[in-house]
Formats: C-alpha cells, sequence, structure tokens
C-alpha cells in the first residue's frame, strides 16, 4: 500500500478508534447504532462485516493520539484506542487499481449512523 494511502488510513482509524470508544456513553442517548461495515468500491473483495467478524480480526493497542478535526483544529488527546486497522481490513479486500499511480485518486469515505 503507498505510503500516503497509509497516512490516509491511519488517520481514518484514529477518528474511528475515537468514534468507538466514544459510543458507549453514546448508545443510551442513540439507539441506531451500526451493525455492520461495508466495504464496496474499487475493491476485489466487496465485504459486509458484522462486530463478531471485526472481533475475530487482530486488533492493536494505539497509544496517545491527537484527535484532529477536519478543518485542522486540534480537539485533544485521546489514550488507549484498540481495534482493528482499517489497513488491515482494506488488505483483505484488495484495493483494485490499474496502476500504483491510481492509488493517489483513491478516497476513504466513511458513514456513521449516530448524529
Amino acid at each position: 500500500m503507498p505510503k500516503s494511502l497509509t497516512r490516509l488510513v491511519t488517520a481514518l482509524l484514529i477518528g474511528l478508534a475515537a468514534a468507538a470508544a466514544a459510543q458507549d456513553t453514546h448508545l443510551e442517548s442513540n439507539p441506531v447504532v451500526s451493525e455492520s461495515l461495508t466495504v464496496s468500491g474499487s475493491v476485489e473483495t466487496p465485504m459486509v462485516l458484522s462486530p463478531a467478524d471485526l472481533e475475530g480480526l487482530s486488533a492493536r493497542q494505539l497509544g496517545e493520539l491527537e484527535v484532529i478535526c477536519q478543518n485542522g483544529a486540534n480537539r485533544g488527546k485521546t489514550e488507549n484506542l484498540r481495534g482493528v486497522l482499517l489497513k488491515d481490513i482494506l488488505d483483505r479486500a484488495g484495493l483494485a487499481a490499474a496502476s500504483p499511480r491510481d492509488f493517489r485518486r483513491m478516497a476513504v469515505i466513511a458513514k456513521a449512523t449516530d448524529d
């Protein structure tokens, strides 16, 4: 996987992990919770993963991380995040590109069910 895509995937993982960490306190106020993770688009093997599928994958423990919003604002730091790396999920799905330069034009779009 190209280095720039690895950075993007890492940044997205941080955001997803922070959202997952906050989910426990959010469940009481928002009963709509995602039941699956769909990987589609420019992949060789589209997938729909359940929480049980994700639990079966190798999880990583991350240290202290800065949380940066899309506008560049620093929202502080978070600690002790644990979860599956998005890179590992994308490796399993197999990114489909005609040439290595095509990776530069790819984007990962994440949509959550919570507000």
